[in-house]
């Protein structure tokens, strides 16, 4: 997740790391441990977030999400 404190900050973080590595391999992913559907969680203002979400089709409902963390609609 990169981060900063504002939106014309200067500085950032990238998983927690203020100075990364070029190929982010001193800042490695976090897992979300969610287990439950639909999932609730609030993203940190003014980030970045890549999600990787490992799906059971049969089941899942798959939130349209904006940037404020706010599932707008929902898709069966």
């Amino acid at each position: 997740m990169l981060t900063a404190d504002s939106l014309d900050a200067q500085a950032i973080t990238f998983n927690g790391q203020s100075s990364p590595a070029t190929d982010f391999s001193d800042a490695p992913s976090s897992p979300l441990t969610i287990n439950a559907n639909p999932f609730d969680y609030t993203f940190t203002p003014y980030s970045i977030t890549l999600l990787r979400l490992e799906l059971d089709l049969e089941t899942t409902m798959l939130p349209i999400i904006i940037n404020s963390g706010t599932a707008i609609s929902k898709l069966r």
